[in-house]
């Protein structure tokens, strides 16, 4: 069965794809997500239903299912007053039936899969109507946002076909996909690029990686400057109004890495190259996410300009949606990198795809799975809007995209932790499962892994096989991570586990074997490059691959604005650092603070805490936790980037 992003065939792709159900998992870090994700699914499906763009489906599949057609007039109208009053985003619905099929890899779901067969009855029987396709896409697809719902309805198609093995919605896919190969050469929106190369990789037909190419001819024409993080996500569409628009912009590159790995053109790679190059040198929040300008818009525009980063750092203004870091962005950033790593290998990719997962993305769903952030600062005032399932009346068309978005991602993580390669098997994402799935040449292998990762770095690795296998074994080693050891039943062995690298473990395993790495976890204070002016005399936590802020609701009597850690009481400098390269580097251990894990807080964190000296008694105890975690109780004060002063002879730990 193929994975998410199907490279089993890829002629120039390093690495193929483990689905989803191949991975099993146990109680961790993303079951518990996983799970909720049921929840985030019925949620989102009441909201489409009132903001009926289910309607025409569901009548259609009544239609389908009892040739009782009554329904469908009314349902068309209500489609039509929708989609020319404040919710024209009809790829909504698409998204989240993407979500349903990859939930349904991971478990058996009687609700889920009902659902899923009434809609795609109802899509399929639809997409013959006339009267329909008129209705919902218009007479150049102008109702389907720039081709965003054509694209989305492939990759639904796609996904369906995965977990079903029925062909009548991917037959429906391909007739949308040849009508918009015929019709269009350039997308308004990116999504449809991605899906034409799944979709040849499903088919096999080479059209529709052709058409991607060509849909992509625009993308090339961009020119930024080659790691100097000074050239900008220059927009061959400027004069529209999504020129550099932050979500687009990653959806290209991922389709452009999907066409590499079909290609190995060596004009995508060099522009992949310039264009990573320049978001992760001067254009990228700690996060993980992109930045983006303060203009109106300023949710939907890349910072034109490297190191100018504080929008939605520092500033963010009362009750604005606009500054911040978007959800669709998170996602499309996750796509772009993961399409790099399966292409690459590189650790790089698979580091900036852990990053935005673990913070960027997460921040933006609450911790029942139901109710999201459209967009996600780095600091707050504690007047921020509430994560709502749309953002509310008026607002829709700018967020009705995300929360389905999400939804699909979380229902397919367990196909991005686990990867094959002609020599061996890679671990790109840690946490506990078990892995059932086989080699290049067939051969099976389980994989049962335990850890409680990402609180703890220590990770074991029992492989069970019926027969001695000669395989290559290889470890992702963070970039954040300062020191690695890696064992063989309990004995040193001859690697050089480097970080930000794949450790490889060449040996004949036996069934029984047990591989255990441990990745050290200080907690680090962060620095940005100095020429990002409003960082200067600021740093953030990180513990492990979490990025951590200070919330009101923790620090009861303290202004978080005011917190400000200082040398020697709170920090102590690490020798041997350099900056190399990276936005943001590790410049000290907050020796102040100790990680305690809080089993009952927030569904189970690691808190870093510390003393207070402030004579206010309901501060004694200065608190921080995982930004993903932020804005899931009640509304206070919220800060990831506090003031850092080098003195290392003040006591003061809270500036007054």
């Amino acid at each position: 069965m193929p994975g998410i992003v199907d490279t089993s065939n890829s002629a120039y792709a390093v690495l193929r794809p483990v689905p989803i159900n191949a991975v099993t998992l146990a109680n961790g870090f993303w079951k518990p997500r996983m799970q909720a994700d049921i929840d985030g699914i019925l949620s989102f499906l009441a909201w489409l239903d009132e903001d009926d763009q289910t309607a025409p489906f569901r009548a259609y599949a009544k239609a389908a299912r009892s040739g009782n057609d009554s329904e469908i007039p009314a349902a068309l109208e209500t489609l039509k007053r929708n989609l020319s009053g404040n919710h024209p985003w009809t790829a909504s619905t698409m998204a989240w039936l993407e979500a349903c099929a990859w939930y349904l890899h991971s478990f058996d779901n009687p609700t889920i899969r009902n659902l899923l067969d009434e809609f795609v009855d109802g899509i399929v029987a639809a997409h013959k109507s006339e009267v329909f396709l008129q209705t919902y896409y218009g007479d150049i697809y102008e109702n389907s946002y720039d081709l965003a719902t054509p694209g989305h309805l492939i990759q639904a198609a796609i996904a369906h076909h995965r977990v079903t093995g029925n062909i009548a919605f991917l037959e429906c896919a391909m007739r949308v996909a040849d009508d918009v190969c015929r019709k269009f050469k350039v997308a308004g929106h990116a999504c449809i690029e991605m899906s034409l190369v799944e979709l040849y990789r499903e088919t096999g037909d080479t059209k529709y990686l052709d058409n991607a190419r060509q849909f992509l001819e625009p993308w090339l024409r961009q020119t930024p400057e080659i790691g100097k993080g000074s050239g900008l996500f220059e927009d061959p569409w400027a004069d529209t109004w999504c020129g550099r628009h932050v979500v687009r912009q990653p959806y290209l590159c991922a389709a452009a890495a999907d066409y590499l790995a079909e290609t190995d053109n060596p004009a995508f790679l060099k522009q992949m190259d310039a264009i990573w190059a320049d978001m992760t040198t001067g254009k990228m929040q700690i996060t993980g996410q992109i930045a983006t300008s303060k203009m109106d818009v300023g949710a939907e525009q890349i910072v034109d300009k490297p190191f100018e980063l504080s929008a939605g750092v520092f500033d963010l203004q009362h009750g604005s949606h606009h500054l911040g870091f978007e959800l669709c962005e998170a996602v499309g950033n996750a796509f772009w990198n993961w399409r790099m790593l399966c292409a690459t290998g590189k650790t790089t990719y698979a580091d900036q795809f852990e990053r935005v997962l673990y913070n960027g993305f997460l921040a933006h769903i609450s911790l029942d799975g139901t109710k999201f952030h459209y967009t996600c600062a780095l600091a707050s005032d504690g007047n921020h809007l509430p994560r709502t399932v749309s953002s509310g009346s008026g607002h829709g068309v700018w967020c009705g995209c995300c929360p389905p978005n999400a939804l699909r991602f979380i229902a397919s993580i367990p196909g991005y932790m686990f990867s094959t390669s002609e020599s061996g098997l890679w671990v790109h994402l840690y946490d506990n499962c078990r892995l059932d799935w086989h080699l290049a040449d067939g051969s099976p292998v389980t994989i049962i892994e335990k850890t409680d990762y990402p609180w703890d770095g220590r990770i074991s690795f029992e492989i069970q096989s019926d027969k001695t296998a000669l395989f290559d074994f290889f470890l992702r080693i963070p970039g954040w991570c300062m020191d690695a050891i890696v064992k063989v039943n309990g004995a040193n062995i001859d690697v050089n586990p480097r970080k930000g690298s794949y450790c490889r473990l060449q040996c004949n395993w036996n069934s029984g074997d047990v591989v255990s790495l441990e990745l050290e976890m200080p907690i680090l204070a962060m620095s940005a490059d100095p020429r990002a002016l409003d960082f200067r005399n600021k740093t953030a936590l990180m513990r492990g691959p979490l990025v951590y802020c200070f919330e009101g609701v923790d620090n009861m009597g303290c202004d978080v604005s005011d917190i400000c850690l200082c040398d020697g009481s709170d920090l102590k400098p690490l020798s041997g650092c350099s900056r190399d390269s990276d936005l943001y580097s590790p410049y000290a251990e907050a020796v102040g603070f100790r990680a305690v894990y809080e089993p009952d807080m927030l569904n189970g964190i690691t808190t870093l805490q510390r003393e207070s000296d402030s004579d206010n008694k309901e501060s004694s105890t200065l608190m921080a936790i995982p930004y993903y975690a932020w804005d899931n109780r009640e509304k206070s004060k919220m800060s990831v980037w506090v003031d850092h002063k080098k003195c290392p002879n003040e006591p003061g730990r809270v500036s007054e």
